[in-house]
Formats: C-alpha cells, structure tokens, sequence
C-alpha cells in the first residue's frame, strides 16, 4: 500500500469493490454507516478523494431493497451469485479500461482477496493504481 500523505494518491478517487456476500454487513449496521465509516477509516489513513462504492450481492438479501445501498451513495451491482466473483473480475478489468485518472485507489473487500490476485497484478501492471486490500 502507498502512503497516500506524501503522495498523488491522498486526493485520488477511491473506488471500492465489496463482495458483500463474503463480507456481509455486521448486524446493527446499514449501508449508510457503513458508507461512513470506510470513508471515515480511508481518511485517516490519508485517504482524501472522492469515494465509490460498488456493492456486489444478491439484491434479495436485503428486505429495504438497493434503495438504502443508493441513498448511501452506493451503487449496487447485483451479480448472478454463481458468478459474482467472475462479475467482479469483468467489472474490475471495465473498470480499468474506463477510468483515466493518472492516479486511482482501488479498494477490494471480499472474504478471500487472493481470489483477485491475476486481475489486481493486470491492474497494476498498466496503470498508476494503489490497491487497497480488505477482509472481516
């Protein structure tokens, strides 16, 4: 991880990829808090920028439905649950070909980042990108 406080990456958008089937929301929790505190802990690490979140889950688990994902300014990407780690793999590589910021954080909560690991070194081969890893 690059320190972002003497670096490009402390202003950079942060987009987070969060499989949240095996990172599930603790109980007492809702999207909304949760917005809060990744960007209250990507802050104090130094992280300043604008801050996406992309949701990967079964739009069903929830009973409020993608309304409470979307008022806590979180984009829910509801993948087939077979293939939501292919999903994430496809949108990460999307990802990359969309983005043309010189300098990007992207963040990975799942339950087993290794999973990530062929597409993350993709990532990091082609462009300046800090990759920030998260797991329970």
């Amino acid at each position: 991880m690059t320190s972002p406080t003497s670096s490009e990456y402390a202003e950079a958008k942060i987009d987070v990829f969060w499989d949240v089937k095996e990172c599930p929301i603790p109980a007492g929790l809702d999207p909304g808090s949760i917005f809060r505190n990744i960007k209250s802990a990507l802050a104090k690490q130094g992280y300043l920028g604008e801050l996406t979140i992309r949701p990967y889950c079964d739009k069903d688990q929830f009973p409020d439905g993608p309304d409470d994902f979307e008022s806590a300014g979180m984009k829910l990407v509801p993948p087939d649950e077979a293939r939501r780690y292919i999903t994430m793999s496809c949108e990460l590589c999307s990802w990359l070909c969309r983005e043309h910021d010189e300098f990007k954080n992207l963040m990975i909560i799942s339950g087993d980042n290794m999973d990530f690991r062929p597409t993350l070194q993709m990532l990091k081969q082609r462009r300046p990108v800090n990759i920030l890893l998260a797991s329970p």
